[in-house]
């Protein structure tokens, strides 16, 4: 465990706010929080939101707090990971935000090398790589390739870099904007709030910095998020909706042909996979308002197997489905 540290700040500024909600990851948070204090970046102050969590992720935090003045623990009522952080958000004083989950870590050089990277390009957001790491194995998860990209500038959207946007634990808020223009996680989403805050945060900022490097390490394993199945049918396809609407806003007027190939993807994709798994007993008029959504956008741009999995799921061609995702695999 980190040996103890004085005030640091003696009262100035604190430079970055590091958020950690946390429910049932007793044994997983010490080692993230271990990454955390092992930072070459030292003014910060990590809060760790504990959300209701009945096992012992409370005192293993507190552990830390007593150690080390950084580490601040907060408990709350569980209200599910977005209230996680936004609670968070309302204690923050520094003047960046960066948010890890708790059963995950990062490298040493996270906080140093991505601020001055912030400050040296003078953006509003940075966003770097990730590390997959599941059964002990690691390896990238996104290839970005580093660049700062300014409001209403034009540029290829590449898939990586919008898979880079559908998370926030790889990048590095400035809290101004947050505050100004009340930015929140929505506390009604069970999946993609991540993206749906970093889209409203995007159509605030005038530029953000792209960087190559990786520091994060997402862990995935049984009961990790990207384990989880979600059988909630309507907040799935709002998670989608919104997340949808988000990234037109951000991309449509620079890539106008890009953005709604995309948004079409995203809609049918849903659509697609909620009709395999449903065995064709959705709803009629649930089904049929949101693939109506489908049909107002175009073929432009999208690839031959876009349009026949448009024209399966149109005429809800279950057994087709099937045998086009077996042929997939």
């Amino acid at each position: 465990m980190s040996g103890y540290y004085p005030d640091l700040n003696n009262g100035t500024q604190i430079d970055c706010s590091i958020v950690m909600p946390c429910f049932n990851v007793e044994g997983y948070i010490g080692r993230a929080i271990e990454s955390v204090l092992q930072q070459s970046f030292t003014n910060f102050e990590l809060l760790v939101v504990i959300d209701g969590s009945p096992d012992k992720s409370q005192q293993i935090a507190e552990a830390y707090a007593a150690r080390d003045n950084r580490v601040k623990v907060f408990l709350k009522n569980n209200g599910g990971v977005s209230s996680a952080r936004n609670y968070g958000l309302k204690k923050a004083t520094g003047k960046y935000v960066y948010f890890i989950d708790p059963d995950d870590w990062i490298k040493p050089n996270l906080l140093k090398e991505n601020i001055e990277l912030l400050e040296r390009c003078d953006s509003d957001l940075v966003v770097f790589g990730i590390l997959n790491t599941y059964a002990g194995v690691v390896e990238s998860m996104l290839k970005l390739e580093s660049q700062t990209v300014s409001k209403g500038q034009s540029f290829e959207l590449q898939r990586d870099v919008i898979k880079a946007f559908g998370y926030s634990w790889n990048k590095i808020y400035k809290r101004q904007i947050i505050d100004r223009e009340q930015i929140a996680f929505d506390e009604s989403l069970v999946l993609w709030e991540d993206c749906v805050f970093n889209f409203t945060y995007l159509q605030k900022i005038e530029s953000y910095t792209l960087n190559k490097e990786c520091y994060y390490h997402y862990n995935i394993y049984e009961g990790s998020a990207s384990h989880k199945s979600y059988t909630d049918y309507k907040n799935y396809i709002n998670a989608y909706e919104k997340s949808a609407i988000g990234f037109i806003n951000v991309f449509e007027p620079r890539n106008k042909m890009q953005s709604i190939g995309y948004v079409y993807s995203l809609f049918l994709d849903v659509l697609y996979s909620e009709l395999i798994k449903s065995k064709n007993t959705l709803f009629q008029h649930q089904f049929d308002y949101y693939f109506n959504k489908v049909r107002l956008l175009r073929f432009s741009g999208l690839s031959l197997k876009k349009v026949v999995i448009y024209h399966l799921v149109r005429y809800k061609l279950v057994f087709l489905l099937n045998i086009y995702r077996s042929i997939r695999r």
